[in-house]
């Protein structure tokens, strides 16, 4: 993995808040941000020394970004803590109408990609303690007391946290997104605690609203997973309405399959031990979403893009969003959801066909229950098939505003 560096797109919700905290002339602001990662850029090439970043940065511009700092250190920890260190901004915000709701740090490469390229996605297990303020251990006591005496119908297995992520954006055509992460278990009671239980949901809240979008916190970042668009032989992009028996969603229009990772399946079931290091693998994760939720067997998948990586406000979880080509035509996938090995996950399936708006159109009609995540991975599934000025001009088209709520 190459040097780290930092993204040319310090973006939007990084400095959200010092936005609406000054009040600044947009463009002094941007060529403010543009400094900056010129500064950083220079720094990490090896143009200048360590000393000279932060005069660099605020030469010949206001330092509107971070007018606070005053020295070359305070700038350099700031950037590698807040770009390097975390996940950083924004390449995507995806705005639907009047809503702001989707993947507030949704980075992708999308873009058709003819020779093959892939994005590396690293996921490797740590076995650190994972350490809860007590307000909210206290609140993850109660959901494992009501657990045990059997009010909670559900397991209390292990589920994986995000510890730290590391990205290294592209910053030429042919490179490609670098993602690193440690994940660390923890117990399914503190998932549930924060986005089902009544004396959690308070906290999940309260918690989100103070976080600084781009950071990695890890007791609001559980149930790392996968979620994959589906393309047929045909051309259609499968959507699907969730059986009864599903979870959260059931009854729900969704999009694609769905995987978490899991420490047994993923770790201990290939033969590895379970200790610091160990790495997931995350094709084999989406082979059994796809295998396990409908009956797509790994023979039948020419190929799996990973589009991007990001943070979904309603349910609490940052997922991978992949599309997968299958060498099926839309009828026979259909065919085989009703025999798929773990039960039928989707009570119907809806091939679209006719392009992006015609996609967009039907989620449009249930557009308040379709999870945000199933959103976005539409949206970059349809830009990787159809290109952006052909999505763009579909999302225009439509009035896809909705209400959303963190709750």
């Amino acid at each position: 993995m190459r040097n780290a560096r930092p993204s040319r797109i310090l973006q939007l919700e990084l400095i959200n808040d010092e936005i609406q905290r000054q009040n600044v002339n947009q463009l002094d602001l941007a060529n403010s941000i543009g400094k900056a990662v010129s500064s950083l850029n220079s720094f990490l090439t090896g143009k200048i020394k360590k000393e000279s970043i932060f005069d660099e940065y605020v030469k010949d511009t206001q330092a509107f970004l971070f007018p606070d700092l005053r020295s070359a250190d305070e700038f350099y920890d700031l950037i590698i803590k807040k770009i390097i260190g975390g996940i950083p901004g924004v390449r995507h915000c995806l705005s639907f109408g009047e809503t702001q709701t989707l993947w507030y740090p949704a980075f992708s490469t999308w873009e058709r990609d003819k020779e093959g390229r892939a994005n590396e996605y690293q996921f490797e297990l740590d076995l650190d303690v994972l350490h809860l303020d007590p307000e909210l251990k206290e609140a993850a006591e109660l959901t494992r007391s009501k657990i045990e005496s059997g009010e909670y119908k559900i397991q209390n297995g292990e589920l994986l946290h995000i510890k730290q992520a590391i990205w290294w954006p592209p910053t030429e055509p042919e490179e490609r997104i670098e993602l690193k992460a440690k994940l660390v278990p923890h117990e399914y009671a503190l998932f549930y605690t924060l986005t089902t239980a009544e004396h959690g949901r308070a906290l999940r809240k309260k918690r989100l609203q103070q976080w600084q979008k781009g950071q990695i916190i890890p007791e609001l970042s559980p149930g790392l997973g996968i979620n994959i668009g589906i393309q047929s032989s045909d051309g259609a992009f499968i959507l699907g309405r969730r059986s009864g028996s599903h979870g959260p969603r059931r009854g729900q229009i969704d999009v694609g399959a769905v995987e978490g990772f899991d420490l047994d399946r993923d770790i201990l079931d290939r033969g590895l031990p379970r200790r610091t290091g160990e790495r997931f693998d995350i094709e084999k994760i989406a082979y059994r979403a796809l295998s396990e939720e409908f009956g797509i067997s790994e023979k039948a998948i020419s190929s799996i893009k990973y589009l991007g990586f990001g943070y979904d406000l309603q349910y609490c979880q940052w997922n991978v969003i992949a599309l997968a080509s299958v060498e099926l035509p839309a009828e026979k996938i259909v065919r085989k959801n009703k025999y798929a090995p773990h039960g039928q996950e989707f009570l119907e399936l809806y091939p679209i066909y006719g392009g992006a708006a015609e996609v967009f159109r039907a989620l449009s009609r249930e557009l308040e229950q379709v999870w945000s995540c199933g959103l976005a991975v539409a949206y970059f599934s349809l830009l990787n098939m159809y290109g952006e000025d052909a999505v763009e001009l579909a999302v225009e088209g439509l009035d896809l505003r909705r209400q959303e709520q963190i709750v």
